[in-house]
């Protein structure tokens, strides 16, 4: 029996710019958004625009597996940033894999209002599963409470990233675009 679980998050944040570097130049730079997303050590760069994220271990009914994504993250309009999957395995629950399919869409824009800048995002997360013996003996409102609480946890997780750690990491990386940028111009006067 297939079961669906959906989870979508929204997340509004004031950017504070910095060294007169925009945020739509951070947010040209997958890597580094992904980079700031993730824990350190959980993401491997495949392509320009794929990444492979390792998530922290999950729990969901009595099994405990590590979900690993595979990522497009690309800036397809300046000032806009969009992430869509590509793959997922659950390592630990492997008898789930050939019966789970996720979909994750997400995009962060920027929208500029009065010279402030602000980020708005939105992602969808969607999981098809079928669930193997015996844990299709559980009921099914129990099985789509816990899924549904599962991807929501994930998505105020990422919300949480995005205000806190994205941007500490935006503010590091314009400080040093902005050094950077002093010294070249010094260099050439």
């Amino acid at each position: 029996m297939q079961n669906q679980f959906t989870a979508s998050q929204t997340v509004q944040i004031p950017v504070q710019e910095v060294s007169g570097v925009p945020i739509e130049e951070y947010l040209a730079v997958p890597q580094r958004i992904v980079a700031g997303l993730t824990e350190a050590g959980g993401v491997e760069q495949v392509s320009a625009e794929e990444f492979r994220l390792t998530l922290r271990p999950l729990q969901f009914l009595s099994l405990k597996f590590v979900p690993v994504a595979m990522l497009r993250v690309y800036s397809p309009a300046p000032g806009e940033l969009s992430i869509e999957s590509q793959d997922c395995q659950l390592l630990g629950a492997e008898t789930f894999n050939q019966h789970f399919q996720l979909q994750l869409n997400g995009v962060l824009q920027t929208q500029r209002k009065g010279g402030k800048a602000q980020l708005n995002g939105r992602a969808d997360l969607r999981v098809g599963i079928n669930v193997p013996p015996p844990f299709n003996l559980t009921p099914k409102a129990v099985i789509n409470a816990t899924g549904n609480s599962l991807l929501k946890g994930i998505l105020k997780r990422i919300q949480q990233r995005l205000k806190q750690q994205l941007m500490a990491d935006y503010q590091r990386w314009a400080m040093q675009m902005g050094s950077s940028a002093g010294v070249r111009s010094s260099l050439s006067a």
